[in-house]
């Protein structure tokens, strides 16, 4: 295996968005600005069975077959068949075709971090999600106004345990505590607010005149 690839540095056909969107439908269906979404493509075709894209590099084609399965409740899902013959949600762009991560050896961004980051990364989505700070070392935020409190017993909860697993790492506590130390060091000499920044004050000055020439002349 060689170097992993980053899954958001490329772009992607989901094959759910396009379903919402109505693209499966017995009619074949053209989009001529999927290069605004997907710049490496000039232009999409889609209906019930399949996918093709012309790269606009080369002008190839690529046919990318659509499989439909049977929902529990009812309906049907599509799927895209990559090249080696897995189903998949999405497809990436490699430059030349596209294919699954698999086959693209792409892994995503939190993989290439070790446990404790990704436990601190969840630990900030919770933290955010009260309105709190990122900061481990302050205590957790109070529920939010509009928050159900069941909802929030639950985030609190979750919050604790990946607390109690971070304290174990003293190392990691460490760092966490040398970087609230120059969080706050950079906050206490942040320039003050009333500092004038000039360069939003000419480009106000300059709507100010624009609207000026462009209003109507009074009586």
């Amino acid at each position: 295996m060689g170097r992993h690839g980053i899954i958001e540095n490329h772009s992607s056909i989901d094959v759910n968005e396009l379903n919402r969107l109505g693209a499966f439908g017995r009619a074949t269906i053209a989009y001529p600005y999927v290069g605004l979404r997907l710049p490496s493509l000039s232009i999409m075709r889609t209906n019930y069975s399949a996918i093709e894209v012309q790269f606009a590099k080369d002008k190839r084609w690529q046919s990318i077959t659509i499989r439909w399965t049977r929902c529990h409740f009812g309906g049907q899902r599509p799927w895209l068949e990559c090249p080696c013959g897995r189903r998949t949600g999405k497809l990436y762009d490699s430059g030349f075709c596209f294919g699954c991560r698999q086959c693209l050896n792409l892994i995503y961004e939190s993989q290439r971090r070790g446990a404790n980051v990704r436990r601190y990364l969840r630990l900030l989505k919770l933290r955010a999600r009260c309105g709190g700070s990122s900061s481990i070392t302050e205590p957790f935020p109070s529920r939010p106004a509009r928050m159900c409190e069941k909802t929030y017993l639950q985030l609190r909860s979750r919050a604790a345990l990946l607390e109690m697993e971070l304290r174990r790492s003293r190392r990691f506590m460490k760092k966490a505590r040398n970087y609230a130390l120059r969080a706050t060091a950079k906050a206490i000499h942040r320039p003050s607010s009333h500092h004038i920044n000039l360069t939003a004050c000419y480009r106000l000055h300059e709507r100010i005149e624009a609207r000026a020439l462009l209003a109507p002349l009074g009586p």
